[in-house]
Order: C-alpha cells, then structure tokens, then sequence
C-alpha cells in the first residue's frame, strides 16, 4: 500500500469508529430508557424502543461492513500506519468503543 494512502485510511477508520462509538452511547441511553418503561409495563413504548435499538444495531453492523477492509489494510500495514500521528486516536476510539460495547 502506498504510505500516502495511509493518512487517508487512518481518517476514515478514525470516523467510522466515531460513528459507531456515538451509536453505541444512543444504545446506552435506550437500554436505560427500555429498563423504565419496563418497569412501567409500557407495551408501547418498550416496541418502539426496541424498533429505535435495531435500527441502530443495524447503522452498526453497516459501519462494521464499511471499516472491516479499512481496518484489513491498517492491520496488514501496522509499521507504517502507526507512524501517521493520528493513527493513536484510533488506538483509543478502538478502546473506548470495546469498553462501551462491554457493557451491553
């Protein structure tokens, strides 16, 4: 892989993974959301929380789609890619979202 290509790689990794850490924290607030209307017996809003949680489910598992060859070529290219500067933010957006994804 061409190392000008890396920078470009490494930018779209760092937003494919920004997006799905913003998913991610929705998730948190719907599953709080769907524990009180659980607790209220609210049919109705429990289905309508559940059809917001597939939905972003379904956001995440395009942008997994999305990332998987980026994150491939990043991998293969580990040396090099971790000389970009931006290439630690990755490292910890790649932490925080398996943190965030541990809790579910």
């Amino acid at each position: 892989m061409p190392t000008n290509e890396l920078p470009r790689k490494v930018a779209a990794y760092q937003a494919g993974l920004d997006a799905e850490i913003t998913i991610l924290r929705q998730l948190e607030c719907l599953a709080s959301a769907q524990q009180e209307s659980g607790a209220r017996n609210d049919v109705g809003e429990l289905t309508r929380l559940g059809d917001q949680r597939d939905s972003l489910m379904q956001a995440i598992a395009a942008i997994e789609r999305d990332l998987k060859p980026i994150r491939d070529a990043l991998a293969a290219h580990r040396r090099q890619a971790a000389a970009v500067p931006e290439f630690e933010v990755i490292v910890e957006r790649h932490r925080t979202a398996g943190e965030l994804v541990s809790t579910f």
